[in-house]
């Protein structure tokens, strides 16, 4: 009884490897809070550990992802949900403007151009109560006026184009799919398990940026996408595998069922049994499931070359089929949400190489 008194009062950071009382635990989210993550721990990440995470990458890469928590409800710590910056091209312009939590302008588009002669006339395109609202507005500053009401049928809506950090591949966001894979293992294994040599390379990656060897990368491999790894959009996992067979701990993680990403934890781990863990956490309803994949398919058994070559032969071309793969399952979901608001939303295309120069 001492000694199971002893071990739950024992703390070690997964990291840092530093016990009570150097160090102190704190709330470390598997996914981060801010992106509508779920699950979380006080018995994994020391404070200072976890504040370094946030400064160093993740509170900057949660930032490039806020029209996902926008469009979504996604709430801040202080249950806000922000606006997002988006563009808007109509008739030939464009406009700067704020999408609320619904994926609809904070204000209309107006439009003020001159007729044959030479008198303005305004065309105001939104959400009715906003359109209505901006009416009032300028009617208290132009008398008179008088409106009439046009007919859209058939004229292409706004598009509202998203800018998103295209450059999957950059390392603050392989270092988060990284966090969120090896915070996930260390929820399944004590932080006793954890210290150990072999979790050297991926804790110095994350903590440090350190990469000798590229330990997570862009998943391209459209079986996975397609088939176990399709996940409902919107919606965050992690999937942690092992084999008797193989020598690798690995994991797949994904942001919103957009953005995939494959994790080596570790290539000398040796597997009793075979290891099949997955983590679904929906940010909208803040709930969490925990699907068992093998049922009666058997072990899963990874060939992880086939899922790294890819990505470590050229990352580029990689990142830009990842990107266009985000981009058209979110498209989907979008038209199917949104189709009559008034607003198209489109992710920015990923820009090439040769189009950067």
């Amino acid at each position: 009884m001492a000694l199971s008194i002893m071990a739950k009062l024992m703390f070690t950071c997964i990291y840092c490897l530093k016990t009570e009382p150097i160090v102190s635990p704190s709330e470390a989210h598997i996914f981060p809070d801010a992106m509508g993550g779920v699950k979380s721990t006080r018995d994994t990440v020391c404070k200072n550990c976890n504040h370094k995470i946030n400064r160093r990458f993740e509170q900057a890469e949660v930032a490039k992802f806020s029209f996902f928590q926008s469009i979504w409800g996604i709430k801040s710590r202080r249950g806000r949900i922000k606006g997002v910056p988006a563009t808007v091209e109509y008739e030939g312009k464009r406009f700067n403007i704020s999408l609320d939590e619904e994926g609809l302008p904070k204000t209309p588009l107006v439009l003020r151009e001159k007729d044959s002669k030479g008198k303005n006339y305004y065309s105001i395109i939104g959400p009715a109560p906003l359109v209505e609202e901006k009416q009032k507005e300028i009617e208290s500053k132009i008398k008179p006026i008088s409106w009439s009401e046009k007919d859209l049928t058939g004229i292409d809506l706004p598009e509202s184009v998203i800018e998103i950090a295209s450059d999957m591949a950059r390392k603050s966001l392989r270092r988060l799919a990284a966090k969120v894979a090896y915070e996930r293992w260390g929820q399944l294994r004590s932080s006793v398990v954890l210290d150990d040599a072999q979790y050297n390379n991926i804790r110095n990656f994350i903590l440090k940026g350190e990469e000798p060897i590229v330990l997570c990368g862009i998943l391209s491999d459209n079986r996975l996408l397609s088939g176990m790894l399709n996940f409902p959009t919107g919606h965050h996992a992690v999937v942690i595998n092992a084999h008797p067979k193989s020598n690798v701990l690995g994991a797949f993680v994904t942001f919103y069922s957009l953005f995939y990403f494959w994790v080596i934890l570790s290539t000398n781990f040796q597997a009793i049994a075979a290891i099949d863990d997955a983590l679904i956490e929906d940010p909208q309803d803040q709930k969490a499931y925990f699907p068992i994949f093998r049922s009666n398919t058997g072990n899963l058994l990874v060939h992880w070359d086939h899922i790294v070559n890819p990505f470590l032969k050229n990352p580029e071309n990689v990142a830009i089929s990842s990107m266009k793969f985000a981009i058209n399952k979110f498209q989907t979901t979008a038209d199917e949400a949104y189709g009559s608001s008034g607003i198209k939303h489109v992710l920015a295309q990923p820009i090439t190489g040769d189009e950067r120069e």
